[in-house]
């Protein structure tokens, strides 16, 4: 099944995103998780929303908050 994670980066005007694949949903979940936890912050380290979105295999995720390290994956 295939992913896409995507954010949006207000500072740059630029959508930052990642996608890939898997056979298994739990394996697929953990991708997206640590993609999105990628994506959620610049290469200095700041956070650059707090919420993505994923689509997993053609079904559209509610928003996540990829960006809220207090939350465990």
């Amino acid at each position: 099944m295939e992913w896409f994670v995507s954010m949006w980066d207000e500072e740059s005007d630029f959508r930052r995103y990642r996608g890939g694949s898997g056979s298994d949903l739990a394996g697929v979940m953990a991708q997206v998780v640590a993609a999105g936890r990628e994506i959620a912050c610049r290469e200095d380290g700041a956070i650059v929303a707090m919420a993505g979105n994923a689509v997993v295999d053609g079904t559209p995720m509610n928003s996540i908050p990829f960006g809220d390290f207090e939350i465990s994956d």
